[in-house]
């Protein structure tokens, strides 16, 4: 949720049990909001700023709320972050 933003009207109605009016987690006081990029950068010193927007597009079609708005794991392995970042298969003897 931090790294995704605020809730839908519709999500937080559909998801009582998780989520109060306001949209946030239940048992949960505070939720510092993240922007992706930043928290990728972050954990990912090695990575280059071109690494970092195409892995940033890799993963936000698979994080959407609805599961009807999300990539399928068919498209995903479609994507050039697999293509390009893939290594090479090492053969031990």
């Amino acid at each position: 949720m931090e790294l995704l933003g605020s809730l839908s009207r519709q999500v937080r109605k559909q998801h009582r049990t998780f989520f109060n009016a306001k949209g946030l987690l239940r048992g949960r006081s505070h939720i510092e909001p993240v922007r992706l990029t930043d928290k990728l950068r972050q954990d990912n010193p090695f990575l280059s700023e071109s690494q970092i927007d195409t892995f940033q597009d890799f993963l936000l079609p698979m994080l959407r709320y609805r599961e009807a708005e999300r990539s399928t794991p068919e498209d995903m392995l479609q994507h050039p972050w697999l293509a390009s970042e893939s290594p090479e298969p090492t053969r031990t003897a």
